[in-house]
């Protein structure tokens, strides 16, 4: 049977868990912006399995996921852990002095709270719906005063400076994920 896979949006850690698990399994990835969008589409019946972010060790139990777990019927039908690395990036010409925000997931916010701290203290912190879509918003907006955290592959496909490398609080941070189905 040919599956339709809900994750988060191409360029996510959440898109490599699917696409490892396609590796075994035969369906087709279906692009959400947000953890809740999946469980949705899982209920309404638009996929049949979904593969979110369970747990991370720098940062603990990913609150998105608890709420929609407490909200709906769900199985976990399997897990997979992956190493997660979170780079810090910006636009080419952005100085690092001249960053006044830093945008992304608040997940990999928390993930990086340490390197942060202690290299950003002054700068604004902006949630958005992912890491991808954080640095598509750098790149595509053009944010001069901004830098996204995300993935080293998305940050080189939107073609970004990255300014500091695995700045997650834990040197091995992986990340649990689950794959999902209705109870």
């Amino acid at each position: 049977m040919k599956y339709l896979i809900g994750t988060l949006e191409q360029g996510t850690h959440a898109e490599k868990a699917a696409l490892r698990y396609l590796k075994n399994h035969s369906g087709k990835i279906v692009y959400c912006q947000t953890i809740t969008e999946i469980f949705n589409k899982l209920r309404d019946n638009k996929i049949n399995k979904g593969v979110i972010p369970l747990i991370n060790k720098a940062s603990g139990y990913v609150g998105e996921t608890l709420r929609n777990l407490r909200k709906y019927s769900i199985s976990i039908e399997q897990s997979i852990e992956l190493p997660v690395e979170q780079y810090l990036c910006c636009l080419k010409e952005t100085k690092k002095e001249g960053i006044k925000e830093i945008i992304s997931h608040q997940q990999a916010i928390i993930q990086c709270s340490k390197y942060i701290q202690e290299n950003y203290k002054n700068c604004r912190l902006v949630n958005t719906k992912n890491t991808a879509y954080a640095i598509k918003q750098v790149s595509r907006k053009k944010m001069k005063n901004s830098a996204a955290i995300g993935p080293k592959h998305t940050i080189k496909k939107y073609n970004l400076k990255i300014i500091s490398k695995d700045i997650s609080n834990k040197r091995d941070n992986r990340t649990l994920f689950a794959v999902i189905t209705l109870s």
